[in-house]
């Protein structure tokens, strides 16, 4: 702050007989500054707990999305290869009851085979296509990306673990993100509590005034 003194009646400013410069700062008492310091750290721990729970739920639901693309992709290969077997035989029996060796009730359930497995790839197929849409949607790509441009360097195989209730209970409890975010958040409320209580105690101002006694203009 800047205070002018001694302006005589009836003049301008530019009178002055002394000039103050001021600057002041409010201070809270100690305490209640470590406890803000405090709150504002658990606040921090708590954001960077909810990140790394937003990043666990990514990346399992690219893991998700990726074995799910590549179950997808050897059931289309099983059907077409179920479609190749029921195309060989149907063709087979038109050529077994072409020559009288084969009956019609063969022949017809060859050909309804050949068309349910035909039904088969189609439908592996458009579950592969949404497969993989739902591939590139959690990659953050978009639906507009090409269904081909990728290569599946995985296969499926089933490894056995051998795990308990009670020890994933203990696991989670001391590993799960969102578990430690709300501790955290718990913890911050009970440092904002107490600054409510601090709040009650005396601050401080500090200041520094410059004075300059001349005659103005």
């Amino acid at each position: 702050s800047v205070t002018y003194d001694y302006v005589p009646a009836g003049n301008s400013i530019a009178s002055f007989g002394a000039r103050v410069f001021e600057i002041s700062q409010s201070l809270d008492f100690p305490t209640t500054i470590a406890l803000r310091g405090s709150a504002l750290s658990s606040e921090v721990r708590a954001a960077e707990a909810d990140a790394r729970s937003i990043s666990y739920v990514v990346r399992r639901q690219v893991t998700e999305a990726y074995y799910a693309v590549l179950a997808r992709e050897q059931k289309l290969q099983l059907a077409e290869e179920n479609l190749r077997i029921a195309s060989d035989f149907a063709q087979k029996a038109e050529i077994r009851h072409a020559v009288g060796e084969g009956t019609s009730l063969e022949q017809l359930t060859a050909r309804v085979q050949r068309t349910q497995a035909q039904s088969d790839v189609e439908s592996a197929g458009n579950e592969r296509v949404k497969a993989v849409n739902a591939l590139h949607f959690a990659l953050g790509r978009g639906i507009e990306q090409s269904v081909r441009d990728y290569m599946l360097l995985d296969s499926l195989a089933y490894r056995p673990q051998s795990y308990d209730i009670d020890s994933l209970i203990q696991r989670a409890y001391h590993s799960n993100a969102q578990l430690q975010a709300a501790a955290f958040r718990r913890d911050a409320a009970s440092v904002n509590r107490g600054i409510a209580w601090s709040s009650l105690l005396p601050g401080f101002n500090a200041s520094y005034a410059l004075y300059r006694h001349e005659t103005g203009a």
